[in-house]
Formats: C-alpha cells, sequence, structure tokens
C-alpha cells in the first residue's frame, strides 16, 4: 500500500474552505467547526485544523477564547476600509490587464458574464457567485503581478461574507445585474486597452454591492456590527461548488430581471 499524503489532502482542504470564503459561503460572525467541515469533506479533523491555523494566520478565520472558530463579523468601518483598498488594489490590477490583454482573455471574460447572467436568470445562487468570482480572477490573475494578486486574494476573503447575502436577497439580485452590465464595461475596457475606463467599471461594480450592504443594515445591525443571518442549510450547495474543480465553461445566458 502507497502512504497517504497527508500534506497534499491539507492543501486541498485548505483550497477549498478558502475558496468558498472568497465566493461568499460563509457569512459573518458565521461560527466553523472543525468536525462539522471534516465530515463535510469526508477527511479526518487534522487536515480541517491545519487549514484553520493558516487561515486564522490569514486574518480570514477568528479563534474565540473558548477555541471555537467563526467568520470575522462584517462591520460598517471594517466594512469601509475593505472597499476602498478594493477599489485601489483590484482598480489596479484592472488597469494592468488592459494594457496587455489578449482577445483570448476577451472571449473568456464574455463567456463568464454570460455564465453568470443565465445563473440570475434562473435564481442561481451558487452559479451567479461562482461566475462573479470567476470574471473578476481572470481580469486579476492576467495582470501579471503576483503580490497584487495575493493581495486581492486576502481580501476577497474578508469581503466573501457579504456576497452569499447578496446574492440571496431579491433586491441583491438585481445588484448583480447591475453587476453583469458593469461587467459588459469592463470587457470593453479591456477590449479597447482603455485602462482608465476598466478601472472605473470596476470600480462601478464593487460599488453597487456596496450600496445594498449599507441599505440592509437596519440600525439595530449596524450597531451590532453584522447583517442579518442567513438560513440554515442555505450554503450547501455554494460549499459543494465550491470544492469542486474550477472549469471554463461556455454558453449564452438570457438578461432576465427579476421583479422583486
Amino acid at each position: 500500500m502507497q502512504p497517504i499524503d497527508v500534506r497534499s489532502v491539507q492543501d486541498r482542504v485548505y483550497g477549498s474552505i478558502r475558496e468558498a470564503m472568497r465566493k461568499g459561503v460563509f457569512t459573518s460572525g458565521q461560527p466553523l467547526t472543525i468536525r462539522a467541515l471534516a465530515a463535510r469533506f469526508g477527511t479526518s479533523e487534522m487536515p480541517v485544523r491545519e487549514a484553520f491555523k493558516r487561515l486564522v494566520a490569514e486574518k480570514a478565520l477568528v479563534q474565540q477564547a473558548d477555541r471555537t472558530f467563526q467568520i470575522p463579523a462584517v462591520t460598517p468601518d471594517r466594512f469601509d476600509e475593505v472597499l476602498l483598498v478594493r477599489i485601489m488594489i483590484e482598480g489596479r490590477a484592472t488597469e494592468l490587464t488592459a494594457l496587455t490583454a489578449d482577445a483570448r482573455l476577451v472571449a473568456q471574460l464574455r463567456d463568464t458574464n454570460e455564465l453568470m447572467i443565465a445563473a440570475l436568470s434562473r435564481s442561481d445562487v451558487a452559479g451567479i457567485l461562482e461566475h462573479n468570482q470567476h470574471f473578476h480572477f481572470l481580469v486579476y490573475e492576467a495582470c501579471g503581478n503576483v503580490t497584487l494578486l495575493e493581495l486581492i486574494e486576502l481580501l476577497w476573503l474578508r469581503s466573501g461574507p457579504y456576497l452569499a447575502a447578496l446574492a440571496a436577497d431579491r433586491a441583491g439580485i438585481n445588484a448583480f445585474f447591475d453587476a453583469a452590465e458593469s461587467h459588459s464595461r469592463i470587457i470593453a475596457g479591456i477590449e479597447g486597452g482603455d485602462a482608465a475606463a476598466a478601472a472605473q467599471a470596476l470600480k462601478e461594480d464593487i460599488e453597487t454591492t456596496a450600496r445594498w450592504f449599507w441599505s440592509r443594515l437596519s440600525p439595530e445591525q449596524e450597531a451590532a456590527g453584522r447583517a442579518s443571518p442567513k438560513p440554515s442549510g442555505f450554503f450547501e450547495p455554494v460549499l459543494a461548488s465550491a470544492a469542486a474543480p474550477r472549469a471554463v465553461r461556455k454558453g449564452n445566458g438570457t438578461k432576465a430581471r427579476s421583479q422583486a
């Protein structure tokens, strides 16, 4: 019998949890347990424990005094800080991509945005989040700056908790339709080599979801520093999607705005 490569299992578990966080699978303040995620992945607790240690070091998880773990709460101040840095860092990456992009990347971006629109028409939360993230990281990974990409990945870990709540809300669905329009403008800027236009469209995309976040905070929630919790079981299909291998798929979608 061949020895089990425990380290590779740890890396896969860490990568799957990290990907789920980037997609917005987990909500603000949500507790996570090693036992539950080990059962979800079909592994022992050790790979999940090691993944949690790495995520705590990245400030994507918080370890409580009783040694439990939770997703950091998205407070208004924290949200504004991350929003400002996202616009700066992701805008710069978009500018760099616009200066060097080729026709293949433009085609991939169009395909991915069409897939997101198709998911929107079905109210497919997992698909919306998957294709939205894939679109953005196609742009960022093409910028040619490894340090920028590492910073963006950390920012998405910290801003992810509000994305799934956005997609699950009927008014939030409309924000993703607006995001799809911003994506089209990002594509146009990249295709035309207009770095400023592409970065401006990216800024508008980020600000669209930010407006929804602020509209959903009641005075009580703002004082508590967190948005409304989502129903139990909502995140399962999205987590399953995050754990699956990602591939670029081609397809056409028809835009159909929610009537909320």
